[in-house]
């Protein structure tokens, strides 16, 4: 984000009370970085669900959901992982295709999405995909 969009990224954080806001130096972009796991489940989901993203970055914060799931599955191996998370890659940049299509009303967008993201799902990809 950029600067003149800093005092955003700060509060955020500051209402998140967790992760670490940083100035890049060739551009400087102000970067709000949460990476513990556990922590983006306990604040970021309930976040972005109460106030849900529209477009692309819906589809982004789904296919994070989904592979968030593939890496803390134990029953699978690194290889089966690794598999997975390619596929949801490459389900994900089609999935992006669709975005700019804009039903006529609302609750038929949010149909026709809920039936993308269902495809995106780990249990479907490990029916599909395991070696």
């Amino acid at each position: 984000m950029m600067k003149t969009n800093a005092r955003a990224i700060y509060k955020l954080k500051t209402i998140m009370g967790v992760g670490k806001v940083h100035k890049e130096d060739k551009n400087g972009m102000v970067v709000y970085k949460l990476s513990d796991r556990q922590k983006i489940k306990e604040r970021l989901y309930p976040l972005l669900e109460a106030y849900p993203f529209r477009g692309e970055k819906y589809y982004e914060y789904e296919v994070l959901k989904e592979g968030m799931k593939v890496c803390e599955d134990e029953t699978l191996t690194m290889d089966q992982k690794d598999s997975i998370m390619e596929k949801l890659k490459e389900k994900s940049n089609i999935v992006k295709e669709l975005t700019p299509v804009v039903c006529e009303r609302e609750e038929d967008r949010i149909k026709s999405i809920k039936e993308v993201i269902e495809n995106l799902s780990v249990e479907k990809l490990k029916e599909i995909y395991d070696p």
